[in-house]
C-alpha cells in the first residue's frame, strides 16, 4: 500500500527465528523467512535509507520514537503500540 498521506504512520518490524514480519498501524502487513544468517546481530543499522545511499530511495519523511527491543513482539503488542502512538500523534479516535 502507499501510505504516503500527509499522515503519521506506526511502522514496526519484528524478527524472531529467522523469520520477519511487518505491521503498518498494528496490522500485519507482510512476512518473510531471512533464510540462512537472518539479520545478523554484528552489521550496522540504517534507518531511512538504503546501505548503498542512493540518493534516487531514501525515505523522504519524519522518524520518532525509534525503538529496538532484544526479543520479538507478538501481533497483540504490535497493535497496542501502534495504538498508542496513533492516539498521541493524532488523538483519540
Amino acid at each position: 500500500g502507499d501510505w504516503r498521506d500527509d499522515q503519521w504512520h506506526h511502522y514496526l518490524l519484528s524478527v524472531d527465528d529467522g523469520n520477519a514480519k511487518v505491521f503498518v498501524d498494528g496490522q500485519l502487513k507482510s512476512s518473510a523467512a531471512l533464510g540462512v544468517g537472518g539479520l545478523a546481530p554484528t552489521s550496522h543499522t540504517i534507518l531511512g535509507d538504503r546501505e548503498n545511499l542512493n540518493e534516487n530511495v531514501h525515505y523522504g519523511g519524519a522518524l520518532s520514537e525509534v525503538r529496538v527491543y532484544d526479543r520479538a513482539l507478538s501481533e497483540e503488542e504490535a497493535a497496542d503500540l501502534a495504538n498508542a502512538f496513533l492516539t498521541l500523534a493524532m488523538g483519540p479516535a
